[in-house]
């Protein structure tokens, strides 16, 4: 009886012990997430440094993106492709479904830089000229960003409409440059 006791009590013991492990593991993964978001609205900050593009303020659940998801917390969810809500991933993908084309489930391979390799092997091409209604894809920082295009406009520039460009899940519609950046013709 004495022995099943001291068993006993080693295990509460080693369970309390890996749980204060997996706690502290987990905070400093999340602390690591935070300041890879840091640096990526700061990539994304400085992608446009030095030119006159003006990013708006962030409008919560602008651009028709589906209510549930626009009001829930950023990454509450999955949508439909494998992909966190409230992100420029699932809201890009979301408008190119809108408007009756394919948009594969990305399954683990949807950060907006891995857009092109991933919408390739599905039979999705990309380019460096734009088009309207394309994915735009700034490959910069750990994920990148992707961006809608709405319009291409006889300056250079194009008109894109995009969330979570300053990690705040917030949409946004703005025109910008249109070099640097690779379209995915979904």
């Amino acid at each position: 009886m004495a022995a099943k006791q001291s068993e006993k009590a080693k295990l509460i013991t080693d369970t309390k012990n890996d749980q204060n492990n997996y706690a502290a593991l987990a905070q400093k993964r999340n602390s690591e997430v935070a300041k890879l978001r840091e640096e990526q609205a700061a990539a994304n900050r400085r992608a446009l440094g030095g030119s006159s593009v003006s990013i708006p303020g962030g409008v919560p659940g602008g651009g028709g993106y589906p209510g549930a998801w626009a009001s829930a917390p950023l990454d509450a969810y999955v949508d439909p492709w494998g992909l966190y809500t409230r992100e420029c991933v699932s809201y890009v993908a979301w408008k190119i479904h809108s408007t009756g084309r394919y948009v594969p489930h990305f399954g683990g391979a949807g950060n907006a830089n891995q857009w092109p390799s991933t919408a390739a092997r599905h039979g999705i091409s990309s380019g460096s000229t734009p088009k309207a209604g394309a994915a735009a894809v700034m490959n910069i920082g750990y994920y990148g960003h992707v961006m809608y295009v709405e319009s291409v406009n006889g300056d250079g520039t194009i008109t894109v409409s995009d969330y979570n460009f300053a990690w705040d899940g917030l949409y946004r519609h703005y025109t910008r440059s249109a070099s640097g950046l690779t379209y995915v013709y979904f």
